[in-house]
């Protein structure tokens, strides 16, 4: 297992390099993009997911390397991004959820370890969010230009 050794920028101002014990580096961009390397024989955390876009997602999900895991955390209902920007934690449940040998535990309000109140309140959020998704109507599918 390798562990990060130190964060040190590097390069421009726009790059930071997070130099690892091993001899890879990874490079996160100005937007927050992970770059460069395969992470081999690491265990690497993603954490506040939900407020990654889908392509910062499938970039950061396809940095794995061999003898690696990836745990990726967040909470959908706490989306931070701009509108219209669809958050990369929501997606890659519908991609990848029928794949093997890849799991999403779903946390709901009894697994809240704060007061007691918080899991009242993600229950009545949970309940808003409900109502306000089944109130609101559905769009039709317009069809391409070669679809009948």
């Amino acid at each position: 297992m390798r562990f990060i050794d130190s964060i040190e920028p590097a390069g421009r101002e726009e790059a930071v390099c997070i130099q690892v014990a091993a001899e890879d580096s990874l490079y996160v961009t100005e937007n927050y993009l992970l770059t460069h390397n395969t992470l081999n024989d690491a265990f690497i955390i993603l954490d506040e997911a939900q407020n990654t876009s889908a392509e910062q997602m499938k970039m950061f999900l396809t940095r794995l390397g061999f003898n690696s895991k990836i745990v990726v955390t967040g909470d959908v209902t706490q989306i931070d991004l701009p509108g219209g920007t669809t958050s990369g934690l929501k997606i890659v449940q519908e991609i990848l959820g029928d794949v093997e040998d890849i799991h999403f535990s779903r946390l709901t309000s009894q697994d809240v370890v704060r007061h007691k109140l918080v899991g009242k309140i993600v229950d009545a959020y949970g309940q808003y969010d409900a109502a306000q998704e089944s109130a609101t109507p559905r769009k039709p599918r317009t069809p391409r230009r070669n679809e009948s």
